[in-house]
């Protein structure tokens, strides 16, 4: 399980808007790559650090705005994915709120990297949260917190997550260039996998092609993660 925490902060880090302390963090994870990894999901993260390593920072910020920014190719926001019930955006939105609140996640109004909640590296963050207090309450036998903790993400990922998270991997991998942005949605796409398989959830529900609204007017909150616990 430790791996899958890993995997999570990796992706949420790299489909985040490009920063000088999320790099280095990114740079710190993959020097330990071939401890942390194994198998094809190390050959995942091999490709992912070859383009990595050919990636400058400021090549990568007009990149990342070109494709995710708002009104970019891809939108990188879930509830940017539910024409079939626009009246509900505000409930979803609530929900993932009361998710991330419900494990200790709030606004930091002085965060310089804020990201309005259902940004993808958000969900990824709060997953790679959720995976490291399950792992925690393993290693502790504290058998009442990990239920807890594996009910809240199996939730999450059948509510949230999973839901667009497929799609959204495809639509990286559709990019025109975009090689390092392909590498990560392949990592997430092997790592939903995984998750729908180890909390008993049927994939072929969610991967399947979405629709876009896109945003008008304001969204609501931003939240800002915290470091995980024993963070490399």
């Amino acid at each position: 399980m430790e791996e899958l925490v890993y995997l999570y902060k990796l992706a949420s880090l790299g489909l985040s808007y490009p920063q000088e302390a999320s790099w280095s963090s990114i740079e710190n994870i993959l020097s330990e790559r071939e401890r942390l990894f194994t198998g094809d999901i190390l050959r995942m993260v091999n490709d992912f650090n070859e383009q990595f390593e050919l990636g400058a920072i400021d090549d990568l910020r007009a990149d990342y705005l070109n494709y995710f920014d708002m009104g970019g190719q891809i939108s990188p926001y879930e509830t940017e994915y539910l024409t079939e019930k626009i009246s509900r955006k505000p409930f979803e939105l609530a929900d993932i709120a009361g998710f991330y609140r419900a494990f200790g996640l709030s606004v930091n109004e002085s965060a310089d990297n804020k990201e309005l909640i259902d940004h993808i590296s958000v969900e990824l963050e709060f997953m790679a949260l959720l995976t490291a207090k399950a792992l925690y309450a393993m290693d502790s036998q504290s058998k009442e917190h990990e239920e807890i903790v594996l009910d809240a993400k199996e939730k999450f990922l059948r509510d949230h997550l999973a839901r667009w998270g497929f799609f959204y991997c495809r639509q990286l991998e559709s990019l025109e260039g975009g090689e390092i942005y392909k590498s990560l949605g392949r990592i997430v796409d092997a790592v939903l996998t995984l998750e729908c398989e180890r909390h008993g959830l049927d994939k072929t529900l969610f991967n399947k092609d979405l629709t876009r609204e896109a945003l008008s007017g304001v969204r609501c909150d931003t939240l800002s993660c915290g470091p995980l616990p024993g963070e490399i």
